[in-house]
């Protein structure tokens, strides 16, 4: 009798899950970010639970259930799990989701999507040289990446922070996506010699071509003075020109940092992430953006 108790409670646990994930099979689709339209994720029901499959980056959120369409990311953020509402339209369908991220609160149903399926063409390193080099933000002229060839890829070294992203591969001639994310995506044009000078990243991020910098060492002399925080007045910077180089002098602790010229108004220290923009008004520096947002206006 007992197992036979036992044996319908194993029936009726399979039957519920079963059609508890029968009901979730209606929270499956794709679902697009409405403020970054790169973020789209795929939701399938697995293992009695909802998986999100995160494209833009290959990773997993497991949703479990809370109540009704409400659920739980097992996995934790530095703020808890995230909470997730699915909510109806008018005719009762699952359109869109809800999170509580306040970076991308609302992600909305896209019933056509495909995802991205790229192609690696063949090619060897030589033939990824020419976009090769520094190229500056059109958007924020603070802003660089030097792009380097690496095992037969392109790699992006962000000269703000020293981060990069890698394995970037060609699909067709001047256009790359990341192999671990094919939906970033760089696409390069050519000036009217048919040289690639610029590209478009993620299709929308315009970065230019940079030449490297012509600086003698007068000019580099009148890049020298003090320069005084506009957040903080009780700091204050000297630039020291040195050779080609600049050295920055923090007067507060008399510390050293010698910058190397990217271009000919931005230095960076690469190991250090140490960053200097020159805004030049009228030939003269008056203003100078240390670390890509500190800015220190001239006294001497």
């Amino acid at each position: 009798m007992k197992n036979i108790i036992l044996f319908n409670a194993l029936l009726l646990s399979v039957f519920s899950s079963n059609g508890q994930e029968k009901k979730w099979h209606q929270l499956e689709g794709y679902f697009q970010s409405l403020k970054e339209k790169e973020m789209v994720v795929q939701f399938v029901a697995r293992d009695s639970m909802i998986v999100g499959k995160t494209l833009w980056n290959g990773g997993e959120v497991h949703l479990l259930p809370d109540t009704g369409l409400a659920f739980v990311t097992r996995e934790q953020s530095e703020h808890g799990p995230l909470h997730i509402v699915f909510h109806r339209d008018s005719s009762g369908a699952i359109n869109q989701l809800s999170v509580s991220d306040p970076g991308n609160p609302i992600f909305v149903r896209l019933p056509n999507y495909k995802p991205v399926v790229m192609q690696e063409m063949a090619h060897t390193p030589d033939q990824l040289q020419k976009f090769a080099g520094l190229y500056q933000l059109k958007e924020d002229n603070a802003q660089y990446v030097q792009l380097t060839v690496d095992n037969n890829s392109l790699t992006i070294h962000q000269q703000w922070d020293g981060g990069t992203r890698e394995n970037f591969v060609p699909s067709a001639e001047g256009k790359f996506f990341e192999k671990d994310f094919p939906r970033f995506t760089l696409d390069f044009s050519q000036d009217q010699q048919g040289r690639y000078n610029q590209f478009l990243a993620l299709g929308r991020d315009h970065w230019v071509r940079v030449e490297k910098p012509t600086l003698s060492a007068a000019q580099l002399k009148t890049y020298e003075g003090k320069f005084r925080s506009q957040e903080d007045p009780d700091n204050m910077v000297q630039l020291i020109a040195a050779d080609k180089s600049l050295i920055v002098r923090e007067l507060w602790n008399k510390k050293e940092i010698t910058l190397e010229p990217v271009t000919n108004t931005y230095f960076n220290n690469g190991q250090r992430s140490f960053p200097l923009q020159i805004i030049l008004e009228g030939g003269k520096v008056n203003q100078i953006i240390l670390l890509g947002n500190q800015s220190f206006v001239r006294i001497e």
